[in-house]
């Protein structure tokens, strides 16, 4: 069928289907440069999930200068990657209180959330991985159909204060989120003890068949 605009005639061509599964990975780039189990255990889930999504977006955020050609040749997968937006991310010099009086420095993103919420909004699933700045926007996700992820495990994190600290916010976020990936029974009970629901607690391998079934 073909449009017309003034004396112009125009033949419609696909872009996008709307029956297509999407998901996002929401990332940090420093982990992406500089840890290799966050490097393998990222490339076997972008081999699983290549198999069973049309579109794979990678959520990017980022401290220091974005540097394509270091984070490609460091990370071989990104090939499977559809697209890649990248955000900067910035620590504020405040702490806020969450709950169960924990104090955490917030390391967010340099924008409102909606800005950065609004890529993932046409997803089925956004999975974080590790200590991704992406947790404060998963309420938007949430409320457009689609569901957050998180997969935590020491491992993804370069010292310990960022996982501890990545600890507390998975309480502060945990209404926004449908499941919590763990492989490390000593985080999972740490969880568990600090008030997340036994129910969302499950392995990356649970994880993976709940969202590829």
């Amino acid at each position: 069928m073909q449009l017309s605009y003034g004396e112009m005639d125009f033949e419609p061509f696909c872009v996008a289907e709307v029956k297509q599964k999407r998901i996002a990975l929401a990332l940090n780039n420093d982990a992406l440069i500089d840890n290799e189990a966050f490097n393998a255990s990222l490339t076997v889930l972008l081999d699983k999930l290549s198999d069973q999504y049309s579109e794979i977006q990678c959520l990017l955020d980022s401290m220091s200068a974005f540097d394509f050609r270091t984070v490609q040749s460091s990370f071989s997968s990104l090939g499977k990657v559809n697209d890649i937006i990248v955000s900067h991310r910035i620590e504020h010099e405040r702490e806020y209180q969450l709950y169960l009086g924990r104090r955490v420095k917030d390391q967010i993103l340099d924008s409102v959330i909606y800005e950065h919420a609004m890529p993932a909004l046409g997803v089925d699933y956004v999975i974080i991985v590790g200590n991704a700045g992406f947790l404060n926007s998963l309420g938007e996700v949430r409320a457009h159909g689609g569901k957050g992820l998180l997969w935590i495990d020491r491992q993804f994190f370069k010292c310990d204060s960022d996982f501890e600290a990545m600890l507390d916010k998975t309480l502060a976020y945990e209404h926004a989120l449908d499941r919590v990936w763990c492989d490390e029974d000593e985080t999972r009970v740490r969880l568990s003890a600090m008030g997340i629901p036994p129910s969302k607690l499950i392995s990356s391998d649970q994880g993976l068949t709940r969202i590829l079934g």
